[in-house]
């Protein structure tokens, strides 16, 4: 009998386990509260609570940005223990990037959504106040917004977050990337959504909606690159415009917003306690403020800052070579071999025949928008004007992209720009932008436009070329609208300097089309 009594019980206590959700470890610490299944997406910790709990304070939900997981807030980041020694409760979520699958901030915000909601039922009769790291902003704002759930929330704080999108989601959409982009998983849901076509349009189904109205949102910006030839410092020299190597500064400000700074923090440590807590820590608990002065929504210039950069990519198997073409009076050019293994050998090749000693800093990108991918990354300083070789081998079959971004005064004398507002046609232009001279003579161009429809009627993520790479004498480019979606352009630009020297360049912009036919573009 005590035998039969004994399995009975161990039977019970081990259904129990199944049924009730385990304490999970958090970087040292144990939230004694998990709401669904740790580490899945839905599941909502409750963070332990402070030793002097102050009742009149919000709880804290921190939302974490793209692929990240939970654990960005208090593995080997002290946000969450500041936060608690400072008397608030916490609560964090796991969206669909804790499990491997980055989705939308549409997909993102109906889950976020339903979480919220379960978090106030556990706090009764307390607001919430949230602090949302990169596109976890995103997917908040969607929530409360779009989804109803802004009567639960009163303060929103957005740290490092592209409101507005990120020329680097173009580049992974455009055609020279597709390869590397496909096989690395970063041409996603979530990164289409990050498109700055897609988020302009975002703004203009979002920002004009009464809901904006109903919390206060401040929001947090760096304006560092990072180290040098880092996968954050190519990010921002490939932007060349104040951001965080990942999110232009002109990105994380909304017009109904308080800006509280923008301080010399990169895209990977803005997020972190030490840095940002005590910035913050006052507008958690603040009243409600009207937009303030530093909050300008900076346009960006019609000569778009990705006018320096040179592309292109492909499949790679073995060895291979590519030609890049540098203009004389070029101050540097720095080189960013992507690829989706390590490549065995790289070289550099100068006109003359010569091999120019370049060392290539190699690393893995783990946390931007090119999450998986092998950098190689290098800067060339008063280069030999000319037609260099780069030569590279790989021990497997691979994809790349070589991205050469330029410093040079040519870069600022091309412009692409639209003819008119809503209007799907662009113009490259050459213009001497006040110098004292012209330095371009001519310009060729070629083009291909992609259409991408929305992820959420297309998960496959195919794409339609409407128009392939070609010689295009005239320098206006129409996009063949055939539905609402993304449109990608890619254009190759070929021309000759006043001296007679070749020049190369190219320009990538993604423009999204709403339903009623109008165009959305970069701010």
């Amino acid at each position: 009998m005590r035998k039969t009594w004994a399995v009975g019980c161990l039977i019970l206590l081990l259904l129990f386990s199944m049924i009730v959700p385990q304490a999970t470890s958090h970087g040292g610490s144990i939230f004694p509260i998990v709401i669904g299944i740790p580490g899945v997406p839905g599941t909502v910790y409750i963070g332990d609570a402070p030793s002097q709990p102050d009742p009149a304070k919000p709880v804290i939900v921190f939302v974490q940005g793209l692929f990240n997981a939970s654990s960005i807030w208090h593995t080997g980041n002290d946000m969450y223990q500041r936060a608690r020694e400072a008397g608030f409760e916490t609560a964090f979520v796991e969206l669909h990037d804790a499990g491997g699958d980055p989705r939308s901030n549409w997909n993102n915000g109906k889950m976020l959504a339903e979480q919220l909601q379960k978090i106030a039922d556990h706090f009764p009769g307390k607001k919430l106040v949230m602090v949302c790291y990169s596109k976890g902003g995103i997917d908040t704002q969607t929530a409360l917004v779009h989804y109803g759930k802004h009567p639960l929330v009163s303060n929103v704080i957005t740290i490092g977050s592209p409101h507005y999108g990120s020329p680097l989601a173009d580049l992974a959409y455009s055609d020279w990337v597709w390869w590397l982009s496909s096989l690395l998983g970063t041409r996603n849901e979530a990164v289409y959504s990050l498109q700055t076509g897609v988020m302009q349009s975002f703004r203009t189904q979002t920002d004009s909606r009464p809901e904006t109205n109903e919390n206060a949102y401040f929001t947090v910006a760096g304006n560092s690159w990072g180290s040098f030839l880092s996968p954050t410092w190519f990010g921002g020299l490939y932007m060349l415009e104040d951001s965080d190597g990942v999110v232009p500064l002109r990105s994380t400000k909304l017009p109904y917003g308080n800006h509280i700074k923008t301080g010399n923090w990169d895209h990977l440590s803005i997020y972190q306690g030490k840095e940002t807590f005590d910035v913050i820590r006052p507008y958690l608990t603040s009243t409600r403020q009207t937009a303030s002065a530093n909050n300008t929504i900076e346009s960006a210039s019609p000569l778009l800052a990705e006018n320096n950069i040179y592309l292109t990519g492909g499949e790679q198997e073995g060895t291979l070579e590519e030609s890049l073409v540098i203009e004389p009076g070029t101050e540097s050019v720095a080189l960013n071999w992507m690829s989706n293994h390590p490549l065995s050998r790289i070289e550099l090749i100068r006109p003359d025949g010569q091999v120019q000693p370049a060392s290539f800093k190699v690393t893995q990108d783990q946390q931007t928008l090119f999450k998986g991918a092998w950098q190689h990354i290098a800067q060339l300083n008063k280069p030999m004007a000319g037609t260099w070789k780069i030569r590279t081998s790989t021990d497997r079959k691979s994809a790349y992209a070589l991205i050469a971004t330029f410093n040079s005064p040519l870069s600022a004398q091309l412009a692409l720009q639209q003819k008119r507002p809503y209007a799907p046609e662009y113009l490259v232009t050459a213009t001497n932008k006040g110098k004292s001279h012209n330095l371009i003579k001519e310009i060729k161009t070629e083009a291909q436009i992609q259409y991408i429809p929305d992820p959420r009627t297309n998960p496959k993520q195919e794409r339609i070329i409407l128009r392939k790479r070609g010689p295009i004498d005239s320098r206006a480019i129409q996009i063949p609208v055939t539905s609402a979606g993304t449109y990608n352009l890619t254009i190759n630009i070929r021309g000759t300097t006043t001296s007679g020297a070749p020049f190369a360049r190219t320009i990538v912009k993604s423009v999204a089309v709403d339903k009623q036919g109008r165009i959305h573009g970069r701010p």
